[in-house]
Parts: C-alpha cells; structure tokens; sequence
C-alpha cells in the first residue's frame, strides 16, 4: 500500500520564508519608527534646553529692571555658556520700545550653528 502526503502536519519552506519575510518587514518598519522617535526626542531636548537658557535671560534682564536693563545686552557665543557649548544666546535690549518709558528685552538662543533658534520676549515699564 502506497501512502500519500496529503495530510502531512507542518510548513513548507515557502510558507517559512513568507512568514520570515513578513516579520522581516515588521522589524524594519519597527526599526524606522524607532529611529523617528528618537531624533524627535533628541530635537525636543535641544528646545527645552534653549528656551531654559532664554527664560534665565529674561529673569536676569527683570532683576536688572528698567533702569539697568541695557547692562544684560550681549551676546554669548558657542563655547562660552558654561556647560551648554552648543548654544549661543543673543540678548537685545530697546528702550523706548514699544511705547515712551518702556524697555523690550529679546532673547534669541540658536543651537545646531544657525540651524535652529528660540526667542523670547519681555517688556519692563519704568516705575
């Protein structure tokens, strides 16, 4: 008597390889969102950071107050914030601006060389 395959239990090698391919394809697409999600986390930490070095300006710029405001005017290049090599911050201070007897005080901090900024703003009225 002559015994048929027909009902033979397990996988072909086709059905082994389609199914290896398909998680294949998973694990790439796996691998790219993975890739996203840190570069954008990566972006993120970069912002916080420079708008955490723009707000001290602005604090620094409001202890000054009105009348000495000016003194917080400069600019800060890489390498010369301590412990943030790769930021550079940029504090412009206008008197008279927007109005007679106010200062407006504009903090720009760039990261990335040029690529990327944050700017912050603040107006100090006189007393």
């Amino acid at each position: 008597m002559k015994k048929t395959l027909s009902n033979s239990k397990g996988f072909t090698l086709i059905e082994v390889v389609i199914a290896m391919a398909v998680v294949a394809i998973g694990m790439f697409a796996m691998m790219s969102l993975i890739i996203t999600v840190t570069k954008g986390n990566a972006h993120s930490k970069k912002v916080t950071t420079a708008t955490t070095l723009a707000q001290d300006q602005m604090e620094q710029i409001k202890r000054l107050g009105f009348s000495n405001a000016i003194l917080a005017q400069g600019t800060e290049d890489y390498g010369t914030i301590n412990g943030y090599d790769g930021y550079r911050r940029v504090t412009t201070i206008f008197t008279n601006t927007p109005v007679a007897g106010m200062v407006t005080g504009s903090v720009t901090v760039h990261w990335t060389p040029g690529a990327h900024s944050v700017t912050l703003a603040t107006s100090i009225s006189s007393p």
